[in-house]
């Protein structure tokens, strides 16, 4: 038998003022807010760190995942990079595209 129930909810229905805040889902304008936030937050991490070249590095989030591209001379700056896009609040994952002249 099974004991799980499930539980369907109109959109249209759906307030942010019913949702519990522990186990709510981020708003379509709330997730682009908090992404504009990731990116301003890694793209700062960024410009700080000495081992990543400045302006060699782009970054984009979506739905808390970065991407970063770009092009540097040592595998250490592009790990560096990556090390600082993870250190950052709210990000869910890093997805390092960045290409090393030296490999």
């Amino acid at each position: 038998m099974n004991t799980m129930s499930r539980i369907v909810i109109s959109d249209d229905r759906l307030a942010a003022s019913d949702l519990d805040p522990e186990f709510a889902l981020a708003l379509p304008d709330q997730r682009d807010a908090q992404d504009e936030q990731i990116q301003f937050a890694v793209t700062t991490a960024l410009l700080w760190d000495l081992a990543v070249p400045r302006h060699r590095v782009a970054v984009r989030v979506s739905r808390g995942w970065v991407t970063l591209t770009g092009k540097v001379e040592r595998a250490y700056e592009k790990s560096c990079a990556e090390a600082d896009a993870r250190t950052i609040s709210g990000v869910i994952g890093v997805i390092n595209q960045i290409d090393c002249e030296a490999l």
